[in-house]
């Protein structure tokens, strides 16, 4: 777990005065080092664009769901403009978010070349969010593999059996009124749509550990009487009396998910091992851990930036965090980034 990142989403703080703390902004730092990359970039007129946090805000909201390239694209073409110019479309920028303050065109290659970049920073150079996404995809191709589907218990007790049905779509008629037009209906058949579990996986996984820490909190606060408690998925209220004491839980409740023991995503890791035994049958060997399967498939390693070691001192600068609940979006912030 590093400090560095949990200081950069409002997670960690060894300050001796918290009071004095500011809070951290994460989408400032990405857009940082989203600039830096189109600064250096080969083509001249990517050079001028000056992006601001607003642009660039949704697109790492949604990277750690799963968010590809063609997603962003889409997305980052809401704060722009489309321009028909002899049978082909251009980009404008408009000026606010130009280095020269004047508007600038983009062809479709030119503007794919913009989305890329960003999506390189988003994905690749910030630390730990290539290594937790991969091995889940990872872990989901094994499963698919296997024809399995993903199981996995929540922090707070749920078992949730993960599938997605490959669906056939039929066109069908009514014979009562002639003229009527087809209409299209899809309908569940005995496959599993392996592309989508890939890309689906994690934004089901995160929403889960969100609602987690929601049961986790009420069973901490169903110890007090009369504390009112309000909440819409990953944002807590109460009365203002009771705000202090509320934070206190939430930050207890997310201890209790990630830094007991060896972690939750450690838990898990070992649970879809045991899955996989009682199913399969595993074999180990030199450390490593195989599936009994002809050909043997290894089983993806945890990675070792996501084991928790001596986590007391962090937990520390966790309570110690004045901005935790008033900026949480999702412990996932820290995880990713």
């Amino acid at each position: 777990m590093k400090k560095e990142s949990g200081k950069s989403v409002n997670v960690y703080s060894n300050n001796p005065k918290p009071e004095d703390d500011i809070p951290e902004d994460f989408y400032s730092y990405a857009l940082i080092k989203i600039q830096e990359n189109l600064s250096k970039s080969e083509i001249e007129i990517l050079r001028n664009i000056k992006l601001n946090r607003k642009v660039i805000k949704k697109c790492v909201m949604n990277i750690p769901y799963n968010l590809y390239l063609t997603g962003m694209g889409e997305q980052l073409i809401e704060h722009f403009y489309k321009k028909w110019e002899i049978k082909k479309i251009l980009i404008k920028i408009p000026a606010e978010l130009t280095r020269n303050n004047e508007p600038l065109f983009l062809s479709s290659s030119q503007y794919g070349n913009m989305c890329k970049i960003i999506y390189i920073v988003l994905t690749q150079e910030l630390p730990s969010l290539k290594n937790l996404t991969d091995y889940f995809k990872e872990i989901i191709t094994l499963l698919n593999k296997l024809d399995l589907p993903v199981t996995w218990i929540t922090p707070s007790g749920l078992k949730i059996k993960y599938s997605q049905i490959k669906l056939k779509s039929i066109k069908t008629k009514t014979k009562l009124i002639s003229n009527s037009r087809p209409v299209t209906i899809s309908l569940p058949t005995d496959n599993t749509n392996k592309i989508k579990m890939i890309r689906s996986f994690m934004p089901n996984f995160i929403h889960s550990l969100d609602a987690a820490n929601v049961h986790i909190l009420l069973e901490l606060l169903a110890e007090i009487d009369n504390i009112p408690v309000y909440t819409v998925h990953d944002c807590f209220a109460s009365t203002p009396n009771n705000m202090f004491l509320l934070e206190d839980k939430v930050k207890k409740a997310f201890i209790d998910i990630y830094f007991k023991d060896d972690g939750y995503l450690q838990k898990m890791h070992n649970n879809i091992i045991e899955q996989i035994e009682a199913t399969t049958g595993i074999i180990k060997l030199d450390g490593k851990v195989y599936i009994d399967v002809k050909p043997r498939i290894e089983m993806p390693d945890f990675p070792q930036a996501f084991k928790n070691k001596d986590m007391k001192e962090f937990i520390k600068g966790l309570l110690n965090s004045k901005y935790f609940i008033g900026l949480l979006k999702s412990f996932f912030n820290y995880l990713l980034f």
